[in-house]
């Protein structure tokens, strides 16, 4: 057990017990498999373990509360069937300066890290007011800043009840972008994780020469994505003119077509541009927040850097909750009752032309 603890299983406490002794003798066996052929292969010089050294990787899976403990050991197992090394593979101390060592000599080895938030806020270690899996978030973003570190952070959807702490702390990952430095927010379906995750550790041979999506090359016209709601279609020419007119395209949704081809149109923009304006217009606050959302989602659609410049564009109709905007994330722009292009818009539309020079 990663606890070190000795936990009983019976029968008499019903199926989910069995069920639950049986994936830890699976996990067992395929263990010492691995240690055999392992052994089998050093014996034989061969330096390819399992016949997949190519492709093996090291993943950090931080370690899980009690409700998603069950998800976490799924994922390790598929993770060490494919061939990769999943760490930490024992125990985090229990003081917070001794996790944050060993959580950083487990990050020197790793390209990838994956965090699971669910309900409960975790274990607080001593001389530390956050818990075990806040302290990996931010280990991991810090680790991110410096190096090559891809992260992927899962929130389960429909938490229901949820811890007060853990509350503020999943809105501190959503909103802080100290804290989402190359990561991969995914809400919903865990399978969404495993696909991303998946072709993140597998991923297609490139091609030689090719820049990578998501960065215009030198000389090429630096793209704006220009993401508005159809109400507001009609209201963006101004915004869409003076854009162009200073050496910009424009791209936007699809309004029109079906629902499939919307979302690839949306995605192969973010993948595609060099900055993006949410144009808040008669959209709903809501709306809004969730656009910023999927901006972050942007390198786990294939894009090889964040998208850097984001910006709201609030525009009438007037409405209290506009005059209360605020994000850390995007520079805001507020217009008046007609357009005209503000300093800090000429500002933006300069820092996106300098990504091409």
């Amino acid at each position: 057990m990663e606890t070190g603890r000795i936990r009983e299983f019976d029968e008499a406490f019903g199926p989910l017990l069995k069920q639950r002794f049986h994936e830890r003798v699976y996990d067992l066996a395929y263990e010492v498999s691995q240690v055999l052929r392992i052994l089998r292969q050093f014996q034989a010089q061969d330096g390819a373990i399992n016949g997949k050294s190519a492709t093996k990787q090291f993943v950090y899976l931080a370690t899980a509360t009690s409700d998603l403990q069950n998800e976490r050991d799924r994922i390790k197992r598929e993770l060490i069937e494919r061939g990769h090394v999943v760490l930490p593979d024992m125990p985090l101390p229990s003081v917070s300066s001794d996790v944050e060592r060993a959580v950083q000599t487990c990050l020197e080895k790793c390209t990838i890290a994956i965090h699971l938030l669910g309900r409960h806020y975790g274990i607080t270690p001593e001389d530390s007011s956050e818990s075990v899996q806040a302290l990996q978030v931010k280990l991991t973003a810090q680790r991110a800043e410096n190096g090559r570190l891809q992260r992927l952070v899962w929130i389960p959807s429909g938490l229901g009840s949820i811890d007060p702490r853990q509350s503020n702390f999943i809105r501190q990952v959503q909103e802080d972008p100290k804290l989402h430095v190359h990561a991969e927010i995914i809400e919903g379906n865990i399978n969404l994780l495993k696909q991303d995750l998946i072709r993140r550790l597998n991923p297609p041979e490139e091609k030689k020469g090719l820049p990578a999506k998501g960065v215009s090359t030198k000389g090429e016209t630096p793209k704006v994505y220009l993401i508005c709601e159809p109400r507001d279609e009609d209201a963006t020419p101004p915004l869409e003119d003076y854009l162009f007119s200073q050496g910009l395209e424009v791209c936007f949704p699809a309004f029109d077509g079906t629902d499939a081809d919307a979302e690839r149109l949306h995605r192969e923009n973010l993948l595609t541009c060099d900055a993006v304006i949410v144009y808040y217009g008669q959209a709903l606050r809501a709306w809004v927040d969730i656009k910023l959302r999927e901006i972050l989602k942007a390198p786990g659609y294939g894009r090889r850097a964040p998208i850097r410049l984001q910006a709201v564009y609030i525009a009438p109709p007037d409405d209290r909750r506009k005059d209360r905007f605020r994000s850390h994330q995007a520079q805001v722009f507020q217009q008046a009752r007609e357009f005209s292009p503000s300093a800090e818009l000429g500002a933006f539309v300069k820092a996106v032309k300098e990504v091409t020079r």
